[in-house]
């Protein structure tokens, strides 16, 4: 009796070693309390509800913020998001990927084998292959002289490399296709012209994007230059392709970590800058998510940079890039439609928004390393 016992516990303690074990494999190892499980959980059944556009969904959504931004207007378009109306129409948001195309083959009278999206011929059968369903179309074109065709290889291995960042990032179900139409031109003149094609004032800037056309238009005027304003308004473009609307602090701030990326073998490099205006006081996360396009107006250069930290931040730390890919779910799921970033947050990273403003602060004292993105 006495040995069976001893059997039964030391089976138990296996199972409590193997479970810690798995525990720790699974990159949770004390970063995962049972609360932020919970809430991690509640985050994925709100997906689901809304997918299934039950009607309960809004009641969940109010449930758990014990960190609250200043509220969204009663109406109108919330001024905190960059809204894209073409895009985020109403024709434009009730399209869906389009799930994988079936991929058949048939053998002609010759011994030919052809393969087509179709059944070209009554013999024709359906293979296990399929069609891509998603896809990111790359264009990049010059309109002066002085740009080098080594400038535009760089600019379009990068702008893939950032694709393949984004896939890693977002769920597989959830990506659009995606193209990006980048113009470059080093002359001023050609640049304004564009420029008042898509704006009613002028203003003293060196690229733009117009989520309508898939555009990203620049003026350049050196590579480095050149390179960092492309990749960034390129990444607006895709933003705008996958999210539809985005909280602005995101999209300016993903935008801007890639400005200083560095493609080293298979392998990205990101650069960090200074940040010395963030580093000596940083904005509070409630303040820079809940500001409105007349705070953006009015301190641009602020927001911009601690948008820009954050993003380098989180996508530096292990803890704080699942709760990024927690973001990105978020913002793709609820296309279109404003988000509660304080919830997501506050539910995805460990001890919530408080802890990730204090773990940011204690990084931004530090000295900043470069990210490697493989």
């Amino acid at each position: 009796m006495e040995r069976r016992l001893w059997r039964w516990l030391l089976f138990f303690a296996c199972c409590g070693v193997i479970s810690l074990l798995v525990w720790q494999l699974d990159n949770r190892w004390f970063n995962r309390s049972l609360a932020g499980y919970i809430a991690r959980l509640e985050v994925q059944l709100q997906y689901f509800c809304y997918e299934q556009q039950w009607q309960t969904c809004a009641v969940t959504l109010k449930q758990a913020q014990p960190i609250v931004a200043n509220a969204a207007p009663a109406s109108g378009i919330d001024s905190r998001l960059e809204f894209h109306s073409g895009i985020c129409s109403a024709a434009a948001t009730n399209v869906r990927p389009q799930p994988p195309q079936a991929i058949y083959q048939w053998t002609d009278n010759n011994g030919t084998v052809h393969f087509a999206d179709h059944p070209a011929s009554a013999s024709a059968q359906r293979t296990q292959y399929q069609s891509p369903s998603y896809n990111f179309d790359l264009s990049i074109r010059t309109l002066s002289s002085g740009i080098k065709p080594f400038f535009k290889d760089r600019l379009s291995a990068s702008l893939r490399q950032i694709d393949d960042i984004y896939r890693t990032l977002l769920p597989a179900e959830a990506l659009r296709p995606v193209r990006v139409n980048v113009s470059l031109t080093s002359s001023k003149a050609t640049y304004d012209s564009f420029y008042r094609r898509y704006h009613s004032i002028t203003s003293p800037t060196q690229g733009f994007y117009s989520h309508r056309d898939n555009l990203a238009f620049v003026w350049y005027r050196n590579d480095d230059q050149g390179f960092a304003t492309a990749v960034h308004e390129a990444v607006h473009v895709m933003n705008a392709a996958q999210f539809g609307s985005t909280p602005r602090w995101f999209n300016e701030g993903m935008a801007e970590y890639f400005e200083n990326m560095e493609l080293d073998g298979f392998n990205v490099l990101i650069h960090p800058i200074e940040w010395q205006s963030v580093r000596r006081a940083p904005i509070q996360l409630s303040q820079l998510f809940s500001a409105t396009n007349q705070d953006w107006a009015n301190n641009q250069a602020r927001l911009y940079a601690n948008s820009h930290a954050l993003i380098y931040f989180l996508m530096s730390d292990a803890t704080g890039k699942i709760a990024l890919k927690d973001l990105f779910a978020a913002i793709v799921h609820f296309r279109c439609q404003p988000i509660d970033v304080v919830h997501t947050l506050n539910s995805s990273y460990p001890g919530g928004l408080s802890q990730l403003e204090r773990d940011w602060h204690r990084w931004l004292k530090r000295p900043t390393k470069a990210v490697v993105v493989s």
